[in-house]
């Protein structure tokens, strides 16, 4: 049973990785919007909740049919 152990990335480096500051880094972490990993007092991010992170707020692009199905007259 040879099962392979998700590769962890510091706060630090997985802020880099997404592309966002290390403060909005820690609001994703205590808010949990992305999964993270406590070892002791070291917070680590594994590349799985990176991707999952960025599949869940991928805002995918509108078929111009679904334009106008989802055009709201106000």
């Amino acid at each position: 049973m040879s099962e392979t152990l998700p590769k962890l990335h510091s706060v630090a480096a997985a802020a880099d990785h997404l592309g966002v500051s290390l403060k909005t880094m820690w609001r994703l972490i205590n808010s949990r919007q992305i999964s993270s990993i406590k070892i002791n007092r070291r917070v680590l991010i594994s590349t799985d909740a990176m991707n999952e992170f960025i599949q869940a707020n991928t805002i995918n692009k509108l078929d111009p049919t679904d334009i106008a199905r989802n055009f709201v007259y106000r």
